[in-house]
């Protein structure tokens, strides 16, 4: 808020005289240089501005008077416009029309000063920019632009590129190229290129390691779409805000041990997430909730959990998935749980380790956490039956299918890697099961 009022102090010939019915400022507003586009594709997807360069009249006005009406915009949907605010602005600049004359008229000082005005001067996120129709001599002033931007900012149009051209050049890694995947990695990593690499790399590494979790995820296969009626793993459909955390409620009774498996009911879960961080921005961005509601588990379930078991789940869950579990809350709990949940914690990072809550049969103490509104009916909440959700997942899931199928060539081949290849022992390093545990 500081930046916010300073920037502005500094910029008289933008923040000065800002009347809409000053003759001169409603023309340029009626020039349409700046144009808040009224739809989005899903509501809480980023708002659209249209920024029209070559409606811009330098004969006219000065490039302040355009970033003047641009504030004057801003600032009626900093005030109106609360899904802006929490979603953020995706810029097209259409580049058509535009002369040399339009780049003439930036200079450099003020330019500066304008960047920091609308990046870190403002609480708005700038989530992408798009330029089309560019004219010959283009390159140069976009790198102007870049070398002014956050790396936050240049990560969007730079770091993807560049993951890209990784990627390429990794003859071990079959990887899938597109934007929103890959942005997926550089906000699960904040942005660090280094890390986005990395776990990228182990994402496709312990997934080509787990072929019981990942591979063969056709929803229209028999078995597949039996759990996927179960309800197992039930991505729920309210949040607690636009940019809150998304809320997921696992229930293990859902499953028969003796004819289903843990590994084939993860392999359901997986295509959940996958679907998640393909359609929705904030759930990587916010990250997830987990309820693990353990009524009527049997020692049946718990038997299914092996140490190599746990170990992969833990692994392809943190180090291996650009997700960010926020808190994971256990309710209904049974005698013995306490084993699976200790070995559990045994593999957990100590920032996952301490958003565990254990509730027992006291859902007053989960509502404390995760609002009882965004539960299903089933729990005291406004989030519907949980079938109602179930058969909206079963559906998702269907539409995806070709993805799902495109999905089985993609992975790691250790061959090609450089360097030492990677296998299963040196990833998990664990072997025995449930029953050779001892309990204290």
């Amino acid at each position: 808020m500081d930046i916010y009022y300073s920037i502005r102090s500094v910029l008289p010939e933008v923040m000065d005289k800002r009347d809409p019915l000053d003759p001169f400022v409603r023309k340029v507003i009626q020039m349409g240089v700046t144009i808040p586009l009224p739809k989005t594709v899903n509501p809480d997807d980023p708002k659209i501005v249209l920024i029209r360069a070559g409606a811009f009249d330098g004969d006219f006005c000065d490039f302040p008077d355009i970033l003047k009406v641009f504030t004057m915009i801003a600032d009626l949907q900093l005030r109106d416009d609360d899904q802006m605010v929490i979603c953020g602005q995706t810029a097209i600049i259409d580049l058509g029309n535009s002369s040399s004359g339009h780049f003439f008229n930036f200079n450099l000082s003020f330019l500066k000063k304008a960047a920091i005005l609308n990046q870190q001067g403002s609480p708005l996120r700038q989530k992408e920019f798009h330029f089309i129709n560019s004219p010959k001599g283009f390159d140069i002033v976009v790198s102007l632009f870049r070398s002014l931007m956050t790396e936050k900012n240049r990560g969007k149009t730079e770091d993807i590129a560049t993951l890209r051209q990784w990627i390429a050049k990794s003859p071990h890694l079959r990887s899938r190229i597109d934007d929103q995947f890959l942005v997926a990695f550089l906000r699960g990593c904040k942005y660090s290129l280094e890390r986005a690499k990395e776990k990228l790399d182990l994402f496709y590494t312990v997934r080509t390691m787990s072929p019981e979790l990942i591979r063969t995820r056709d929803p229209l296969d028999s078995k597949t779409r039996e759990i996927i009626r179960m309800g197992v793993g039930v991505p729920l459909p309210l949040t607690d805000g636009p940019d809150a955390p998304r809320v997921l409620l696992i229930r293990p009774a859902a499953y028969d041990p003796p004819r289903t498996t843990i590994e084939e009911v993860i392999r359901v879960s997986t295509m959940a997430n996958d679907i998640m961080m393909l359609e929705d921005d904030n759930f990587v961005i916010a990250g997830q909730v987990g309820i693990l509601d353990l009524s009527n588990v049997t020692m049946n379930h718990f038997l299914q959990f092996t140490p190599s078991f746990v170990k992969k789940m833990t692994m392809m869950s943190q180090e291996a998935s650009p997700l960010r579990q926020k808190g994971f809350h256990y309710i209904n709990t049974p005698s013995g749980f306490e084993v699976v949940f200790n070995m559990f914690k045994n593999f957990m990072s100590e920032k996952n380790k301490s958003r565990l809550y254990v509730h027992g049969h006291d859902l007053e103490s989960l509502y404390k956490h995760v609002p009882r509104r965004l539960l299903p009916m089933e729990y005291g909440g406004e989030a519907g039956p949980i079938q109602n959700i179930i058969d909206k997942w079963e559906q998702k899931m269907v539409s995806y299918r070709d993805y799902f199928l495109e999905e089985d060539q993609y992975g790691t081949d250790e061959k090609k890697r450089p360097g030492r290849p990677k296998n299963a022992q040196t990833l998990f390093g664990v072997e025995g099961s449930f029953r050779k545990l001892e309990v204290d």
